[in-house]
């Protein structure tokens, strides 16, 4: 991911599946961090590309359950 100067910035991964030290893996109870950026970069809740993002990230997520 960059950040809005184009930094390299890390995503971890464990802390978005709440992963820890003798916890397990456990979803996180929060509801999905879409940033209102987001979805100007997207068109919007209606648009053909966040339909096509909601898409890809149930696949996505369902993909790793698997």
């Amino acid at each position: 991911m960059l950040d809005n100067l184009g930094h390299i910035i890390h995503i971890d991964f464990g802390f978005l599946l709440s992963i820890a030290p003798g916890r397990g893996i456990k979803f996180e109870k929060a509801p999905f961090k879409f940033t209102t950026e987001y979805n100007d970069v997207l068109g919007g809740l209606n648009s053909a590309k966040f339909k096509q993002f909601k898409k890809y990230m149930c696949q996505g997520f369902t993909a790793i359950q698997k």
